[in-house]
C-alpha cells in the first residue's frame, strides 16, 4: 500500500494501513522509544508497536486484506518470516504484547499466511476466519466466530472451529477447545421501542443486557436503518 506520513511529505510504500483510528493510537518505530499519534497519513511497517489507550482503538489492513482490529488498552508488533522451504508463502506473525485483538481472513488474498505467537505457542489463522485473541489476563484466550485456528505447543496441536475457544494457561500442556458459552440477551429497549427526539435531533438511550459466562468484553452494534 501507498501512504504518506505528512501531506507534503514523502510517499512510503508499507504493506500496511490504517484503516480507522478513534482516541488517541499510537506508534513506536522500530528501535526507538519515541512515540508518534496516528494520524489518516500515518503509515505502518514491520516492527513498529502500535498501543492503544483506555478509550481508543484502531483497524489495520495488510496488503493481502487481512483486517486486525485492536482494541483499547492493547500493544500490537507485526513482524514477517519465510515459510518452511516447502511452504512458498511469507509468514505475519502478530505479537500482542497486551490487551485485545480481533482478526479477519474472510477477504484474505493468496501469498501471505498469519500466525499468532506467545512465547512458546503459535497459533495459525487460516483463511476465511475470524477469530478474537485476549491476552489481558493471567491466561491467553483464543476464540473462533467462524473458521479455524490451528494451535501447537511442544508438539502438541490443538484445531479450534467455529464457536470454540481455547484457554492457554502458563505453563500447562494445551487442552482441548470448549463451546464459546451464549451470548447476552438485550432486555431494554424493548424490540420496536420508539423514542422522542429533542429539538436537537437526539434522544436518551439505556441499553440493558443480561451477562455472558466469562465475558470482559461486549461489543454493541447499532443500525441506522
Amino acid at each position: 500500500m501507498i501512504q504518506r506520513e505528512r501531506d507534503q511529505g514523502p510517499v512510503i510504500k508499507t504493506d500496511y494501513r490504517f484503516s480507522e483510528s478513534v482516541g488517541e493510537v499510537l506508534i513506536r518505530r522500530a528501535g526507538t522509544n519515541e512515540a508518534q499519534s496516528v494520524t489518516a497519513n500515518s503509515y505502518l511497517a514491520l516492527n513498529d508497536e502500535v498501543e492503544t489507550k483506555r478509550n481508543s482503538a484502531c483497524r489495520i489492513v495488510t496488503s493481502t486484506r487481512t483486517t486486525l482490529d485492536l482494541r483499547p488498552n492493547s500493544t500490537l508488533i507485526l513482524t514477517r518470516s519465510d515459510g518452511p522451504d516447502d511452504d512458498g508463502d511469507t509468514h505475519l506473525n502478530l505479537s500482542l504484547n497486551r490487551g485485545l485483538l480481533d482478526v479477519s481472513t474472510d477477504e484474505a488474498r493468496g501469498g501471505e499466511k498469519i500466525f499468532f505467537r506467545k512465547g512458546d505457542i503459535q497459533a495459525r489463522i487460516f483463511r476465511n476466519t475470524k477469530a478474537a485473541i485476549d491476552n489481558s489476563g493471567l491466561n491467553l484466550k483464543l476464540r473462533v466466530l467462524h473458521g479455524r485456528i490451528e494451535v501447537t505447543r511442544d508438539r502438541k496441536e490443538v484445531n479450534l472451529s467455529k464457536n470454540q475457544m481455547l484457554v492457554v494457561k502458563s505453563g500447562e500442556a494445551l487442552q482441548q477447545p470448549v463451546d464459546v458459552p451464549a451470548g447476552p440477551k438485550l432486555t431494554k429497549p424493548a424490540n420496536l421501542a420508539r423514542f422522542e427526539t429533542n429539538q436537537k435531533g437526539f434522544f436518551p438511550l439505556t441499553l440493558e443486557w443480561d451477562s455472558a459466562e466469562d465475558a470482559n468484553l461486549y461489543d454493541l452494534e447499532i443500525s441506522k436503518d
